[in-house]
């Protein structure tokens, strides 16, 4: 390799090496900021604490959504997955049942550990669920081997927030 091969691929490893490291460093919304630093401040978060910190961060997650492609979801979900349920969490297989809204279906989920895509008919996506810990295990009957492990970050009377470490996904529950 010749003195200007090595010079060149230097050259392109240090910018590629910026642009990475800029981009790891691009302005947040001021709102993720002012949110985290409020919620970093509190000298003894408590599990309440917490918990309504999600739900200002889904909230301001649903309102950046709103601006199609905006790079701020990302930002707000990267520091939701940072903040994961406690591992002990009695109670939540529970709260789990019933009926929960995603952005695109609406789901059952049944105290049986079953589920199926609403509305319920023929064909219908179905399969089974249950909860360990923090973890949430589905699959859905076509996978049936494939079940899928999520660590549940947000699990209360009214909202479902979870993740599979890469997407953050949001459920509400819908009112009987």
């Amino acid at each position: 390799m010749t003195a200007p091969d090595i010079i060149s691929r230097l050259v392109v490893c240090v910018l590629a090496t910026f642009i990475g490291s800029a981009s790891l460093f691009a302005k947040e919304p001021g709102t993720l900021t002012a949110a985290r630093v409020q919620f970093t401040r509190l000298p003894n978060p408590t599990e309440a604490d917490r918990q309504n910190y999600l739900l200002k961060l889904s909230k301001l997650r649903a309102s950046l959504a709103e601006n199609l492609g905006s790079e701020d979801c990302f930002k707000v979900d990267a520091e939701i997955r940072r903040r994961r349920a406690p591992e002990n969490t009695e109670g939540y297989t529970k709260l789990m049942a019933g009926k929960w809204s995603s952005p695109r279906h609406e789901y059952i989920y049944r105290a049986d550990g079953t589920w199926s895509m609403l509305p319920e008919e023929e064909g219908a996506t179905r399969g089974r669920w249950r909860i360990a810990g923090n973890q949430f295990f589905s699959n859905a009957d076509i996978e049936a081997e494939d079940s899928r492990t999520y660590t549940i970050l947000l699990l209360t009377e009214d909202n479902f927030i979870f993740t599979d470490g890469d997407t953050v996904f949001h459920e509400e529950r819908i009112s009987e």
